[in-house]
């Protein structure tokens, strides 16, 4: 019976000290910077999606994962003639070479320049100029973006049928 008593105290000394000297897997969180050339497809065919809403895709590069894709498109957007600026909502999905996926939400403000966009048929043509500023927060991820969570910034310069998307922030990972 003591051999039995001393045996589950050592088993349990064993499993204590394993335990504790096990570290926990720390989440990291690092710089997030990615640069797209975009376009919507106008001028020239592009390979995005068709959907009922504006949007436009690309290529790119993320800044510590490579070369990638992304999609985005506008869910929402107030345009104020007076202003020439609205609110905007968009979702981003970003696709590495791997399959794996980040998806963004932003929201911001999009002006266009001049009065172009209130000429004539202007709603029938591309290529009116626009600026974006917005900030972004990660919704979801797959592959080595599983689990990701971060925000940051992304303006977005447009005119014709291309655009450049500048995003920078953070990003954490588990």
């Amino acid at each position: 019976m003591r051999k039995l008593a001393l045996a589950i105290g050592l088993i349990a000394t064993v499993l204590t000290v394993t335990t504790a000297a096990t570290p926990a897997m720390a989440a990291t969180t690092q710089a997030f910077d990615i640069r797209f050339n975009e376009g919507f497809g106008g001028a020239t065919a592009h390979p995005c999606p068709l959907t009922e809403n504006f949007s436009w895709c690309g290529t790119g590069t993320i800044t510590g994962f490579g070369e990638a894709t992304s999609f985005a498109e506008v869910l929402s957007f107030n345009f104020d003639p007076a202003t020439l600026c609205g609110d905007t909502m968009i979702r981003r999905t970003i696709t590495l070479e791997d399959g794996s996926t980040l998806v963004l939400m932003e929201t911001g403000t999009v002006c266009f320049p001049g009065k172009s966009v209130l000429a004539p048929d202007s709603a029938k043509a591309f290529g009116n100029p626009y600026k974006v500023e917005a900030t972004f927060t990660i919704v979801t991820g797959t592959g080595v973006f599983a689990g990701a969570h971060g925000s940051g910034t992304d303006v977005i310069k447009a005119a014709g049928d291309a655009s450049d998307s500048r995003l920078s922030g953070s990003i954490t990972l588990p």
